[in-house]
């Protein structure tokens, strides 16, 4: 069995058979390491038969194996598993947990995915994943630190997150771009000021007046001080 630039024959590449009767068959198998670069098709293994006529005489024989090659495509799929806090409040941070699952049929290389700020969301330093190889059903775990901004008065967004990845053979690559919804609760924030009054040393029982102000966007209830 001859090795080519497609495949690499792995183990033993010479057999010996013994006798074979016209007409008789002999199962033999044999190690191929295939490309990590193949395309789909067909293609060619050259092996070279040698044996004995009865007459004495060695005979050479040259024969061609076909091997048909399919490349099974992945398919990344991301989704949220949960948060803590469960709830994300204006001006709060929360830790998001993903799932990063290939529920395709082939082997997905150079998996990357990037999450990206927005004007009410800002992300942690680690916002961006990188698994070199994801085998069918399998999947990883992946943790998202995020901020929400104290002064937006939104309760519905949307995270944008960018997916790559290629196939087995590092070709095909694929691109898309998904939104994870992130629901924010509103929350009151309170600012306290001085209106008027002053102290002066040893003065004793001197009126001070202040000013609270709601600066959140929530309003507030039964508040005391």
């Amino acid at each position: 069995i001859k090795g080519s630039n497609a495949f690499k024959v792995v183990g033993p590449s010479t057999f010996y058979l013994g006798n074979m009767p016209a007409g008789a068959s002999i199962p033999f198998s044999f190690m191929l390491e295939p490309s990590q670069y193949l395309d789909n098709g067909t293609y060619s293994v050259n092996a070279t038969i040698t044996y004995t006529s009865q007459s004495g005489k060695e005979v050479q024989s040259n024969s061609t194996i076909l091997l048909n090659v399919a490349i099974d495509k992945p398919m990344i799929v991301l989704s949220l598993l949960g948060s803590m806090p469960q709830n994300l409040y204006a001006g709060s941070n929360q830790t998001l947990e993903f799932d990063i699952t290939n529920a395709g049929s082939g082997l997905a290389r150079n998996v990357s995915i990037s999450f990206f700020n927005t004007s009410a969301i800002s992300l942690g330093s680690v916002s961006s994943f990188f698994i070199s190889a994801l085998a069918p059903g399998m999947s990883v775990q992946e943790n998202l630190f995020i901020s929400a901004n104290r002064n937006d008065n939104s309760t519905m967004y949307n995270i944008p997150v960018r997916i790559s990845y290629e196939s087995a053979n590092y070709r095909n690559a694929t691109t898309k771009l998904q939104y994870i919804p992130i629901s924010m609760h509103g929350t009151a924030d309170f600012n306290i000021t001085e209106e008027y009054g002053q102290l002066a040393p040893g003065a004793s029982y001197v009126p001070l007046t202040f000013h609270i102000i709601n600066t959140g966007n929530e309003a507030a209830q039964q508040v005391s001080f």
